[in-house]
This record gives C-alpha cells, structure tokens and sequence, in this order.
C-alpha cells in the first residue's frame, strides 16, 4: 500500500505541467481526503478536478495520503480541533470512557445513548476540525511539492544529456 503511494508520489515530480498547478492540484486532494466523507473522497477530486481544471494525477496522489492506517489518527485529530472550536458533540471525557469500555468488553459502551442533536452535533464538530486541519496540512503540502518539483527540474536541467553515440 505504501509503495504505490510513494510511487504515485515520484510521479508528481515528472508530471509535464507546470509546477504551480501540479502543487495546487495536490494540495486540493489532500484537503479532499482529509474530508470526513471516507469512501467517496475519489469522486470528490474528479468533481473538483473537472469543475476547476486541476491536474487528476497530482489531485489523486493528494488524496491517497489518508490511508485506513492513519485515518483514525486524522479524524480524531480533526474531532479534538473541531469540539476545541465549537464545543459542540459528545464530549472528550465521554469517548474516554467510551474507548475504555470498548476495550474491557464493558456493556451498555455509553450511559445513554446519544440523541439525534447530540449526532448532528458532533458530525458538525468532526467536518469543521477536518476543514480546519485539511487547510492546516494542505498550506505546507503545497510548497514541499513545488520546491521537490522546481529542486527536480533543475537537476535535470544541470545533468548532461546522456545519449548514446
């Protein structure tokens, strides 16, 4: 899984485009998947690609970084900024307990169930930490991928032509 992604990532950097676009089109896909609609992020970068003609090789690249791996890791992140900023959803304490109760095999995991405005809540809670924390990773991911991109270009530029005579 990590090598195709590492693959697809060296790809980027000899994509025949120029290297702002190519950065920008990556960045968008890495605020794409860091959405929290897991499953249809790829349908997202077409739309997106389409609708503002980004570059679909280097938006897919973008959104392949969140893989099942680490996205428990992302979206909790994006829950804690997202409940941080609004306060809204279940509270942290309570997905403590939850975690902890989950992991001894404790049953009923909550007190009480949650209520639909308790859902809706920390629905709200997680998609606003996520837009929040996709602008946070996509800024720097644009510029490490059009330094690596102009780095690149201008070794290959400085290296003689290797032909065969």
């Amino acid at each position: 899984m990590f090598g195709k992604i590492k693959q697809s990532l060296k790809q980027l950097l000899y994509l025949r485009a120029d290297a702002h676009h190519i950065a920008l089109s990556f960045a968008v896909g890495l605020f794409i998947t860091i959405t929290p609609f897991y499953g249809i992020h790829i349908w997202f970068v077409l739309l997106i690609c389409y609708l503002f003609h980004l570059n679909v090789p280097a938006c897919t690249a973008g959104s392949l970084l969140n893989v099942p791996v680490v996205a428990p890791l992302v979206y909790g992140t994006a829950y804690v900024i997202g409940h941080g900023v609004t306060g809204w959803g279940i509270d942290l304490r309570q997905i403590k307990l939850l975690v902890t109760r989950l992991v001894q095999r404790q049953y009923p995991l909550l007190p009480q169930p949650p209520d639909s405005h308790m859902v809706a809540a920390t629905f709200l809670s997680l998609f606003l930490g996520t837009l929040v924390l996709g602008a946070l990773l996509s800024l720097p991911a644009y510029f490490i991928v059009y330094n690596a991109i102009k780095r690149t270009r201008l070794f290959q530029s400085n290296e003689p032509n290797k032909t065969v005579t």
